[in-house]
């Protein structure tokens, strides 16, 4: 079994499942429960004193708590939860001056106002937000309840957001791919790089909302792989400004070099970093695991956080290797993937020790960087060097 208790957590934290949008692909329950003050204590103290003190045994430096406040729509619990947040995040760390708070919010942005956003830009709150590309692409997915689209008013949070930060991408996006948008890849692309904004291109998993209208979101793994190519060739090649940032990409390709993946869906050690947090408290794997008592890993009211990563479900997960994956045993980027995530292969599947349900897309896409790199680069075994600039430039 692998070890326990090794790495800080990660937090994310839904301090609500309520959202003032409607999208077609969201997998979220749409509960209209709101955490309340004495949860968010727990979830600040209990954090932040956890990752101090796994820092110490293990010698971590910096000393960091990373929390991502999720939802739902985070913003709908106004500026006195954030202004809240800060002020216990600072008095858990008056003993602990050296210790690093990172605070990052995922949003859709038509909730902020100025007030909300001059505060969260005083206290260093990273921004993810959600677009899908064009007016006709967002608001065909991403509508309010009424049926209205959000596209305009996502754009003029993005547009308030650079006019008043040093950053000139002071937000990153995700794109949900859905069939609509088979097609349009390199209309998105010039999208995103005319308007100087990072994005992400996710699949939709299937849960929510995405499974009632399955026949208009899914993607195949194969047809995936194909729009990531493309845009992976797009990105890539692209010799002339302004030049965006698609991590994903820049990691897949840095794994490829590296033989690892630093992210939480190739990491093998996802169980040891991250915890979901829901409005009551109960704690879950990760985000997209809802509020089932499955795989509930206890309440952060109840339990420390020693408590929760030593439960017995946590235990249980941690059982996932790549090695007992038999498709896996014999594939070249097995070291790289690690299997993949396992809520993918639970919500195909049934089981969490399954490979990922988009094994075959990530080998289409894995064996097409490394084509390239490898015309690009020569050999794979580059300097550090090499690296970044394949993954920067």
């Amino acid at each position: 079994m692998k070890s326990l208790n090794k790495f800080p957590v990660i937090a994310i934290v839904k301090p609500t499942k309520r959202c003032n949008l409607y999208c077609s692909f969201c997998y979220e329950s749409h509960e209209t429960s709101v955490m309340d003050m004495e949860t968010l204590e727990h979830v600040n103290k209990k954090v932040i004193e956890y990752n101090v003190k796994v820092s110490i045994e293990n010698s971590f430096d910096p000393s960091i708590s990373d929390f991502i406040w999720h939802g739902g729509e985070p913003l709908s619990m106004g500026i006195d939860f954030f202004k809240k947040i800060i002020e216990l995040q600072n008095h858990y760390t008056t003993s602990y001056k050296d210790h690093v708070i990172r605070n990052e919010i995922q949003s859709n942005l038509t909730l902020l106002t100025p007030e909300l956003w001059g505060f969260l830009k005083e206290n260093k709150f990273k921004i993810g937000s959600s677009l899908d590309g064009n007016k006709e692409l967002h608001d065909s997915t991403r509508r309010h309840k009424d049926g209205s689209g959000s596209f305009d008013r996502v754009m003029e949070a993005i547009h308030t957001m650079k006019n008043d930060h040093a950053s000139p991408s002071p937000v990153g996006c995700i794109a949900v791919l859905t069939r609509n948008k088979l097609g349009k890849i390199k209309e998105m692309y010039n999208f995103f790089k005319r308007n100087k904004i990072s994005f992400e291109l996710n699949y939709p998993a299937i849960a929510g909302n995405a499974k009632t209208n399955r026949d208009s979101i899914e993607v195949t793994p194969e047809e995936w792989a194909a729009c990531m190519i493309e845009l992976f060739d797009l990105w890539f090649f692209d010799k002339s400004g302004p030049f965006i940032e698609i991590p994903s990409l820049a990691k897949y390709a840095a794994g490829i070099l590296m033989g690892k993946m630093n992210s939480c869906t190739f990491s093998g050690t996802c169980r040891n970093r991250y915890i979901a947090i829901n409005p009551n408290g109960d704690v879950h794997p990760c985000g997209k695991f809802g509020s089932g008592e499955d795989f509930k890993l206890g309440n952060i009211k109840i339990h420390s956080i020693d408590e929760i990563m030593e439960s017995e479900v946590n235990k249980y997960l941690l059982r996932r290797n790549v090695n007992d994956i038999k498709e896996c045993r014999v594939c070249e980027f097995k070291e790289m993937c690690k299997g993949g995530c396992f809520y993918n292969a639970y919500l195909a599947t049934g089981s969490p020790f399954e490979k990922d349900s988009m094994c075959s897309g990530y080998k289409i896409i894995f064996s097409h960087i490394k084509k390239v790199l490898e015309e690009e680069l020569g050999d794979t075994t580059n300097s550090t060097s090499q690296i970044h600039n394949c993954v920067t430039t």
